[in-house]
């Protein structure tokens, strides 16, 4: 899992939205400190390998999704968004909010598509 301090820290983040919680709940669910996860969710700490494989566990995905599709939307997103920053007029202050809000639909699809072809048919 070759990913940056930002990949990492919108994936948390997703992880925990994707389980719809609080971050007590989705540390307690990884079985980590509150406060490490926080430090993960606002780039103040990078959790490890192991870690990081707790947190997909919990939210209820797999490390190869994540690893295959989810961590690949996050960088093309925020690679998108520092194009577009690179553009003079093309984003005020206050715009990366969006940013990360796109990034975490696009995630959102990704998983919803993904659970779709999961589904046993015969059920």
């Amino acid at each position: 899992m070759g990913s940056d301090r930002d990949d990492l820290r919108l994936l948390v983040r997703f992880l925990r939205a994707l389980r719809d919680c609080d971050q007590v709940e989705m540390a307690a669910a990884a079985g980590i400190d509150a406060s490490s996860l926080s430090r993960y969710e606002t780039g103040k700490g990078i959790p490890s390998h192991a870690i990081v494989e707790r947190l997909v566990t919990a939210a209820g995905l797999s490390l190869p999704f994540v690893d295959g599709l989810l961590l690949p939307v996050i960088r093309a997103a925020r690679a998108a968004a520092a194009r577009t920053q690179a553009s003079p007029d093309a984003l005020k202050p206050g715009d990366t909010a969006h940013l990360e809000d796109e990034v975490s639909r696009l995630a959102r699809t990704a998983v919803a598509a993904y659970l779709v072809s999961q589904e046993d048919p015969e059920s």
